[in-house]
């Protein structure tokens, strides 16, 4: 499987393992089976994630909506790699605090 085509070429390309996560996460999804992606800290799990809804929006026709649940302290990091490498997902950030007064 390739970069899936809705992901901004002109931003980047996936890496190949990038792309290897990409197959890896849609043979999960083909199967019915759940998966996690754990590796160290900057090899893009991010961006696999992202792309594996951009290959479900390329190649099943599947436009969402997607939910994507992650801490309040990347939200901005996810709203932004969308924004750079897929523009044509309408991306909305929502957050709430749940500290309660004592």
């Amino acid at each position: 499987m390739a970069q899936p085509k809705c992901l901004n070429a002109s931003f980047g390309n996936m890496r190949p393992y990038q792309i290897a996560g990409l197959n890896w996460l849609a043979n999960l999804y083909q199967n019915g089976i759940n998966g996690i992606l754990a590796d160290e800290m900057g090899l893009g799990k991010t961006l696999q994630s992202i792309s594996l809804l951009a290959w479900l929006k390329d190649v099943k026709g599947y436009s969402g909506p997607y939910l994507v649940l992650a801490p309040k302290s990347t939200l901005s990091n996810w709203t932004r790699e969308f924004g750079n490498w897929c523009p044509s997902f309408n991306v909305r950030s929502l957050s709430r605090s749940l500290r309660r007064p004592l």
